[in-house]
Order: C-alpha cells, then structure tokens, then sequence
C-alpha cells in the first residue's frame, strides 16, 4: 500500500519573503541544575582532546523531543505554541534517566557529537510522538511533518568536534568515551517541555527559549 504524498514529502516547506522573519525550532526538554555537575564530570575526561572540541555552555544543553523545521514563520510559530497550549497538563510525564556516554551515532562513519544518552523510555517516546502529532496535524507547509532519523535515540548533546578535526582525532575522541564512567544523577520527570529557537551564529549555535509547555 503506497503512503499518501504530502507536500513536504516532495519539498521541506514553502518559500518565505526576504523579509519575512523566520525561525529554526525545536521542542526540547532541559534538566535540573542537579546535572550540570555530571555533564562538566564528563566533559573534563577529554581535556587532552579540548583543543578540537566546541563545548555546549552548561545551561543549553537539553533533549530533543521534535525539530520542527529550519524556517518557520512567525504565524506557524503562533500557531504551534497555540496547538501546544490546549493540552497543558495532559501530557505523558516521562521519567529521564542518563545512562552512558556516546560518540555520535552506532550507524554513523564520522560521528561529531559527544552525547550522554538516556535509558530507553516508552513515556518519552509517547511524549515525542503525541507532540509530533500535534504539530502534524496542523499541516503547516512550512515545518517537517515527518518523523526524523534518530528520533528515538534522545540524548544530552555536550559537544562537537571543530570543523577542523580529522578522522584520526575522531578516533581519539572515540577511546576516551570507551573508558568514561561516572555517576548518573537521580532520574528527573520534567514538569515542562519547551519551544527553543535555534540560532546560528559566528561563535556557534545559541538556543533561545521562546515558550514553556507544561506537561
């Protein structure tokens, strides 16, 4: 049976005005202060490798439920954070435990990405989808309504390597993580998911908060 085309099957949204402001969004989840200090634990075990690393500043670093789309209009925002808001408290709560430290992806050839993964969670897994759903279904032309590659896999982000760094310091970096143990924080379940603007910027990427959902 074929699945049904929709138009951000053929193209990823519609075409916006030069002047138009558009935003780069995601839903995302950002833990307790209590993880702070397990994150810097962790980052410390690759100073030798610092050097060829772009560290993520302590108070960005979240899981990614849903990335929405790379230039989203101020109304599809509106729209997205209206939608959201109907169902405030009503949400599946998820408890997020961190269970090990991961170089990129099993899949991937030139991982990037020194990430803490969760433990597998179907109430995360249930957040992030009855979300995806949401926004789906107001058929906005101008954000993804797909489901992405690596959806499920859902990490703390920590850092990634410069654009500078080579395969061999890819390996490096690999090794460290292969020999990285620390102590995981208690769980946490998040009272709130939030609507976070990605900005690319000359220092790096900045997230910006621009509305809390709560759960």
């Amino acid at each position: 049976m074929n699945r049904r085309r929709l138009p951000d099957d053929i193209f990823r949204g519609r075409r916006n005005r030069p002047d138009e402001k558009t935003y780069r969004l995601f839903i995302g989840i950002f833990p307790p202060e209590k993880y702070i200090n397990t994150f810097r634990q962790v980052i410390r075990e690759y100073d030798k490798e610092k050097r060829n690393l772009k560290l993520i500043p302590m108070d960005q670093i979240h899981v990614t439920l849903k990335f929405i789309g790379a230039a989203v209009s101020e109304n599809s925002k509106n729209r997205i954070v209206e939608e959201l808001n109907k169902y405030q408290g009503k949400f599946p709560k998820p408890e997020i435990k961190i269970n090990r430290v991961q170089f990129g992806f099993p899949h991937q050839n030139d991982p990037r990405v020194i990430m803490l993964r969760t433990e597998d969670n179907a109430t995360l897994a249930d957040l992030t989808e009855t979300t995806h759903k949401f926004i789906r279904d107001l058929r906005l032309l101008d954000t993804i309504r797909w489901r992405e590659k690596n959806s499920d896999e859902f990490h703390f982000s920590l850092a990634r390597l410069k654009d500078s760094a080579t395969r061999s310091t890819g390996k490096d970096v690999a090794d460290i993580t292969t020999k990285i143990k620390f102590e995981a924080p208690e769980p946490f379940v998040p009272d709130s998911m939030e609507l976070v603007e990605s900005q690319l910027t000359r220092q790096g990427i900045v997230y910006k908060r621009l509305a809390r959902i709560k759960l």
